[in-house]
């Protein structure tokens, strides 16, 4: 930084330097004349800062635009100057005598900053150095020149100055010549004209020949009768006047390079001023859809930049559905209604076959004429051209983006490589959106399933009853955070106990929901039905008209009478119930009977039946659900109704808590790490 504005304020030094030298050559000999030149000498300086900042906060148009402002009004100054015949005029005048050089200064300040900024655009490694070169040239050219000059007649006229260069010594000839040379060579760098759009080059080249104009007069009324202009301007100060004239020339010849530059390149600033479009409706589009999820307000923003960038009359959007290859239209601008009929009415779509073949975009010239779109009644009957983009994620076509022209060949080769682009844009804003979608949807679902785990847990049991004659424990692990496994206890008597292990088929929210309905049915009947197949034929008649009818529930429903000293089963479709005696292995015992809401009625009640087991000391019963046996290892082996028969046989000596967490450890050994699929759930139930 520090170093740049050393270098931006080496113009000013310069221009002081050749000030200063003029003023100790004793050229002035009015002292007030001197202080006040000494005055505007310092608001110059004090200016270069801010005028440094200025042209920082330029575009280049403004740039150009400045320094062709500062030229003009430096010229028509020194016109004016020349013209007005104040310099001859009172004591009034001696103000205005003294400020109107020091503003053409600045202005001719103004012009050689700006035109240093122009050249520097794209600068390269001589750029630096050539136009520094170009300052020292005219800064010596200024000092001989100027000194020789005012030797010779310190009001010398037009023609005099004009034929200055000749009267020069041979050194002098040298500098002028340097000086002219890198004047051209500077003038070359002509690259800001590039980033001009067509209407500013029209406005710079419209400008450019009126301050051409403008310069042209006042070198040419340099030549008249009244005398060199700037010699009346600087009269006291000779080498500055060499100063302004030369920097004057160069900003001539640089307009003239400038002007034929940018002659050659305005046939061609449309192309341009497309590219500088098409690259702009492109960064738009990336800036816009950075934050946009929602696939509809992307859908606008996509279409409304491909109309922009292509200049199309229409355009839509179809995506395609998720797992399936049929694609829907989300989105569509300035489609004719019949069209739009016409897309939404068909259910094959030749373009979108041809696409998803060949994965390629599509031009089409003639719509009219064309095998794949003639067919639509539409286009039968119109002209115009057609381009279809593919939107393109990994190798899965997740849409197409079609835009069409009302006139035939109507797109350009460029429009198929820019709407490619704007593709690309477009998918990862729509795979990022429907990425975002599923992942709220699936945080939405989890935070869901979190509610319902947490309610389903509140609809088991909290403890185990405390009973005389039994010693109860069970446990229930849902797959997911919530399933359809489900087991209770209901109090029907003041000696009978109730206890119902079940499975509701599938799982998550859906089978969560059904087993709170098959927990309300059961706890209900179980007060009026004392019977555990009564109760279950009676269920099963509102579970087959409330359950969907893939959805069914297979359950064990048991009644203890604790005066009886026996156990009343039914078995409607559920895993079998393990039967342990003193010094015997488990007996399996599988009464037949339907699952739950699979038949209307007279087929489950015929194949349900109802047994009862008499309680001895030290009896086992254990209930469990699919769940367990069916539990697999990274193998795909199931843990096995044969594994669950020798841990309990193993175990059946110890308690019901000790049973079941050696049942668990042994399942959680057999699995390992592979997840698992299924509910857990287990009841053990031990006679004291």
């Amino acid at each position: 930084m520090k170093r740049f504005l050393v270098y931006k304020s080496i113009p000013a030094m310069l221009i002081g330097f050749v000030i200063i030298f003029d003023m100790i050559a004793g050229q002035t000999s009015d002292q007030l004349n001197f202080l006040m030149n000494l005055v505007v000498l310092l608001a110059i300086f004090s200016l270069m800062p801010w005028l440094q900042q200025f042209h920082q906060n330029l575009s280049i148009h403004q740039k150009d635009k400045l320094f062709l402002g500062s030229v003009a009004v430096g010229t028509i100054l020194i016109l004016f100057y020349d013209r007005s015949g104040f310099t001859d005029a009172g004591i009034f005048w001696s103000i205005p005598k003294v400020l109107v050089p020091w503003i053409t200064v600045i202005a001719l300040v103004l012009a050689l900053t700006a035109v240093h900024d122009l050249i520097f655009v794209h600068r390269r490694s001589s750029t630096n150095a050539n136009f520094f070169l170009l300052l020292v040239a005219i800064a010596l050219y200024s000092l001989v020149a100027g000194s020789v000059g005012h030797e010779a007649h310190i009001n010398e006229t037009a023609e005099e100055i004009s034929l200055g260069i000749s009267r020069l010594p041979l050194i002098s000839k040298l500098i002028s010549a340097g000086m002219i040379y890198l004047m051209v060579i500077n003038s070359f760098r002509q690259k800001w004209v590039k980033v001009l759009n067509k209407r500013q080059k029209l406005i710079s080249l419209v400008l450019r020949l009126l301050v051409m104009a403008i310069v042209i007069i006042v070198l040419i009324a340099s030549n008249s009768e009244a005398g060199f202009m700037l010699s009346a301007l600087f009269k006291s100060l000779s080498v500055l006047r060499k100063y302004a004239w030369a920097t004057l020339v160069f900003f001539f010849v640089y307009l003239v390079f400038s002007t034929i530059v940018l002659l050659l390149y305005l046939p061609t600033a449309s192309i341009y001023d497309r590219k500088v479009k098409e690259i702009s409706s492109l960064h738009q589009l990336s800036r816009l859809i950075l934050g946009v999820f929602d696939i509809e307000q992307l859908a606008k923003i996509i279409l409304s930049r491909t109309i922009e960038v292509t200049d199309a009359n229409y355009a839509w959007l179809l995506l395609r559905r998720q797992n399936s290859e049929q694609f829907e239209l989300v989105g569509q601008n300035q489609v004719p209604d019949r069209l739009l009929r016409s897309l939404l009415s068909r259910t094959k779509n030749e373009l979108a076959d041809w696409i998803l073949l060949h994965r390629e975009p599509l031009s089409i010239e003639r719509i009219s004429r064309h095998p794949l779109t003639s067919k639509l009644n539409y286009w039968e009957q119109s002209s115009g051209s057609l381009l279809v983009v593919p939107l393109i994620v990994g190798d899965a076509v997740i849409g197409l983006l079609f835009a069409v022209k009302q006139e035939e060949y109507g797109f350009l080769p460029d429009d198929k490589v820019i709407l490619t682009a704007f593709a690309n844009n477009a998918s990862i804003a729509i795979e990022n959106a429907r990425l975002v979608h599923q992942s709220l949807e699936r945080e939405k679902y989890e935070q869901e399933l979190k509610i319902a785990h947490e309610a389903q847990m509140k609809l088991l049991p909290r403890t185990m009853p405390q009973l005389e004659l039994l010693e109860m424990d069970a446990i229930c692990i849902p797959a997911n955070e919530v399933g359809g496994d489900y087991y209770d206890f209901f109090w029907i008597s003041d000696h009978e106990l109730a206890v119902v292990i079940g499975d509701v088929s599938g799982k998550g929210a859906e089978a969560a929901f059904y087993m709170a309905e098959a927990k309300g049915v059961l706890e209900s009947l179980s007060r009026i039905y004392s019977s555990p197949k009564e109760l279950l034929v009676q269920a099963n008649k509102i579970f087959y008209k409330t359950f969907d009818p893939k959805t069914f529930f297979s359950a064990i429903y048991s009644v203890f009478n604790f005066r009886e000293r026996i156990v009343r089963f039914a078995r409607a479709g559920h895993c079998p119930l393990l039967h342990c005696t003193k010094n015997q292995g488990p007996i399996i015992l599988e009464p037949p009977g339907l699952g739950l809401g699979l038949d209307p009625g007279i087929r489950f009640e015929t194949s349900l039946s109802e047994h009862a087991l008499p309680l001895q000391p030290s009896d086992l019963l254990f209930l469990y659900t699919d769940g367990l046996i069916e539990a697999r290892n990274d193998r795909q082996m199931e843990f096995g109704e044969e594994n669950l028969r020798e841990i309990i046989y193993k175990n059946q000596d110890k308690s019901v808590a000790e049973i079941k967490a050696e049942v668990l450890k042994q399942i959680e050994l057999f699995v390992g790490n592979h997840p698992r699929h299924d509910d857990l759930t287990m009841v053990v139930i031990k006679v004291r």
